[in-house]
Formats: structure tokens, C-alpha cells, sequence
């Protein structure tokens, strides 16, 4: 499953390992830019990025049955009583844990499947990125202002979710993409300067990998031995 337009709010899926992509749009039954799925595509996830009303009825919709019916995911509204603008939807393995950030929300999480979703409690942040463990220990954030999206940092937590520290980095900056190895020890980020960040040690701390052009989206093999970036113009691939 893939988010594939920022404005028009368009989603595709896969069914036979990206051979063929069904598109999902408005005149479908779900639709969103960004999405999340558990390892063997059984919990699905579908959120509205700069869609302030969301469905209607939530801002994200969920499937528990491969994609075959979708439901309102409740309880995902800012302090203020609006529906979350999320950014990236994070999923564990089996689908049990998840992370949801957003842009001027909390970092909201889910123990059961999805079913329910509760706030970290740790600030309404414009946060972009979001990566998950395959067991869903560790995870790992974008730490934004509180207004927009100014530079601040990265912000990581080593018990599902409930508590989160700092990250180090060796400077401040604004970070829109993320991926997780499986173990949870290895995350790569991209910065909005284009700069590769790599933590070797479960997202406590990121030295800087490397800088190229244009980077926009980052993902991470299982193993965390392979790292491929894409850009406005190419796919690149880095081995560790």
C-alpha cells in the first residue's frame, strides 16, 4: 500500500507484490495519502494528510480483513476537538502496536490491534516521520514546534510507546521521513536538508550519514544492512 498525492488524496494497492496497483481515490469507498500496514497486509490503514475534516467521521479508516472492509478509526482528535492531520502511520509486524503522528497533534498509539487509540501525552507537536519495530518496542519520531513546521529534532521510546526521550543528532533540523530495521537498533531519517541521518543504537542517538539532493522518502531493510532513498529525480540504493 502506498500514499501517491499530497492534493488529490490518492492511494493505490497491491495485492501481488507491486505487479499490478488497484488506485483508491475519492469516488472509492477509502481513500488517503498516508497509510500504514502490518507485515502480511491483514491490518490496513488510510489517513487524510491536509484534509482538516477528515472522513467525515475520522481521519483515519482501518481494515482488519486485507482491505476488504473499512471502518472509522475514532478517538484521533487534537486537544482543541478537531480531527487530526496525520503524517505518517506506523505499524508493528503482527499489527498489535502502531504510532500515528501528526501536524499540531500528540503522537497517539494502539495496543490492540488498532481498535483503540490513546494520546502519548508528551505535547502537540508538528511531527512528519514515524518508524516501529517489527515487535513494536521501539519507535521512533520527528519532534517539531509547536506552530509549524520549524526545525527541531528527533524524539525515540524503548517500551511501546509509553515513554519518550530526546534523540541526539549533531544539530537541529526538520525530518519528514524515517524506517526502522526490524530489531529496532538500526533507523534511518531524512532531514529536509537532504541529509541521511543513520542510529546504530535504537534511535538514542544519529550521525550523518551522507548528503544528496532532493531526498524526499527513506526505507530500510529488515536487517538494517541496506538503506534505499528516493528523490525528485532517482532511487538510490545505499549498503551499510
Amino acid at each position: 500500500m502506498t500514499g501517491i498525492s499530497n492534493n488529490a488524496k490518492v492511494c493505490g494497492l497491491s495485492t501481488d507484490y507491486g505487479g499490478t496497483w488497484q488506485l483508491y481515490d475519492s469516488n472509492n469507498e477509502f481513500m488517503g495519502n498516508i497509510v500504514g500496514m502490518n507485515s502480511d497486509g491483514k491490518y490496513m490503514y488510510s489517513g487524510l494528510w491536509n484534509g482538516p475534516t477528515g472522513y467525515g467521521t475520522a481521519a483515519i479508516k482501518r481494515s482488519d480483513d486485507y482491505g476488504a472492509n473499512w471502518s472509522s478509526v475514532v478517538g484521533l482528535k487534537e486537544t482543541n476537538g478537531q480531527w487530526i492531520n496525520p503524517t505518517q502511520i506506523a505499524i508493528s509486524a503482527t499489527g498489535k502496536y502502531g504510532i500515528v503522528v501528526g501536524k499540531g497533534c500528540d503522537i497517539y498509539k494502539t495496543f490492540d490491534y488498532g481498535v483503540n487509540w490513546v494520546s502519548c501525552i508528551i505535547g502537540d507537536r508538528f511531527r512528519m516521520g514515524a518508524a516501529i519495530s517489527k515487535n513494536g518496542k521501539y519507535c521512533v519520531a520527528s519532534e517539531g514546534s509547536i506552530s509549524n513546521n520549524g526545525t527541531s529534532g528527533i524524539i525515540h521510546s524503548s517500551d511501546f510507546g509509553e515513554t519518550w526521550d530526546s534523540s541526539t543528532i549533531p544539530s537541529n533540523a526538520w525530518f519528514f521521513s524515517m524506517s526502522m530495521s526490524d530489531s529496532g537498533q538500526y533507523v534511518v531519517a531524512i532531514s529536509a536538508s537532504s541529509s541521511l541521518y543513520i542510529s546504530n543504537d535504537f534511535g538514542v542517538s544519529f550521525k550523518i550519514h551522507s548528503i544528496s539532493s532532493n531526498l524526499r522518502e527513506c526505507a530500510m531493510t529488515g536487517k538494517g544492512d541496506i538503506i534505499w532513498t528516493a528523490s525528485t529525480t532517482k532511487i538510490q540504493k545505499h549498503t551499510m
